[in-house]
């Protein structure tokens, strides 16, 4: 399903989410083949890759917030929140939201596709297609989602971040083979399926 704009759309930990026009939303149902006991996270990371490949080749340089976001020069383009439907350990579809500011109003930290240097084409149509590019790109590596980890690692967003527990600096140590992002500090590792 593409809408024009969303008024009652569900954001990450189930917030309410607007989505104005000239933006690119997207509900989408995959079917997949492959394995994954469960690894959305890792799925969307994948496609959050695909996504990452098709703006490049449009010269909008991008990077990774894990687990879920586009970011522009640290500002957030595009998010992603994905799911999937098994039967035992068999995948079965993957079910992805996606948002992507095109020509749309943006809110304090984020940034449209317009505001970005060197893009020309600023309509959402065109932006459309583009996403289906990248699902249907996403779709076809299928299998667990491992193919997406180099890349992933050239476009995480950071080396380090502070620890919202403690307030340390840990070191990001890479993204596991479950999507789940590793952290170091000194000899102590953890490892974040979603944040804190």
């Amino acid at each position: 399903m593409i809408a024009t704009r969303q008024r009652r759309g569900t954001g990450q930990w189930g917030r309410r989410w607007l989505s104005p026009p000239g933006g690119v939303w997207i509900s989408a149902a995959l079917p997949w083949n492959g394995r994954g006991g469960g690894r959305a996270g890792l799925l969307g990371l994948a496609l959050a890759v695909s996504m990452a490949e098709r703006l490049e080749y449009h010269g909008v340089s991008v990077q990774i917030k894990w687990p879920n976001d586009l970011l522009v020069e640290g500002r957030k383009l595009a998010g992603l929140l994905p799911a999937v439907v098994q039967r035992g350990c068999d995948i079965r579809l993957l079910r992805i939201g996606l948002g992507l500011n095109v020509s749309n109003r943006v809110p304090m930290g984020a940034v449209a596709l317009r505001q970005c240097s060197g893009i020309s084409k600023v309509h959402p149509d065109h932006w459309v297609a583009e996403v289906l590019l990248a699902l249907d790109r996403c779709q076809q590596a299928g299998g667990d989602g491992t193919w997406c980890l180099e890349g992933l690692k050239k476009r995480l967003w950071a080396d380090h971040l502070r620890h919202p527990r403690d307030g340390q600096i840990w070191k990001i140590a890479g993204v596991d083979a479950d999507g789940a992002l590793r952290l170091c500090l000194g000899d102590r590792i953890e490892r974040w399926h979603r944040w804190p």
